[in-house]
């Protein structure tokens, strides 16, 4: 229980992280990105651009405009803002069949910056960073009910071994 869970948190830990490294595509240089794939669920777009400039995608799937889930009224129509001065903005599509992602990306508020790289991380999801929690837990939980297991049963059967003893003694 003390060594098994630990284990299995940070491998299932690691194991998903090199999983969602593993698909991670990075295309430096270019403001525009063509990726044709199977897609399930939702897929995040990482935009770096030059002189901490805000950017603007225009996203197309198979052909059909699509719109960012950032999450905020201030993110939507395909913008992002720079809340912390970096360079770096993320875009978030619910992508959910087999197609064409097309993505031209463009600086909005400074002429000079430029599109310095665009990454893409498709079909992300949660279920085995969530897993990585719930396993180890459900093995710890087990190991704790086999260790009380034991101690009642050891004390259980030390306590007839006493017993017995005591009725089968000599000196009785």
């Amino acid at each position: 229980m003390l060594v098994v869970a630990p284990i299995t948190f940070v491998t299932m830990i690691v194991v998903s992280a090199l999983q969602i490294d593993s698909n991670k595509e990075i295309h430096p240089g270019g403001s525009s990105i063509t990726r044709t794939a199977d897609y399930q669920g939702t897929s995040l777009l990482i935009v770096e651009a030059s002189n901490d400039a805000d950017v603007r995608c225009d996203a197309t799937f198979n052909g059909d405009k699509i719109e960012s889930r950032s999450g905020d009224d201030s993110l939507a129509a395909g913008f992002a803002s720079d809340p912390d001065n970096d360079a770096q903005h993320a875009f978030v599509y619910n992508l959910n069949s087999h197609g064409t992602l097309k993505v031209k990306c463009e600086p909005i508020d400074d002429k000079d910056a430029t599109i310095t790289s665009i990454g893409i991380l498709p079909n992300l999801s949660f279920g085995p960073i969530i897993a990585a929690f719930v396993v180890p837990t459900i093995i710890g939980f087990t190991g704790l009910g086999l260790l009380i297991w034991g101690i009642v049963w050891t004390v259980k059967r030390g306590r007839d071994n006493r017993q017995a003893l005591i009725n089968n003694s000599y000196y009785r």
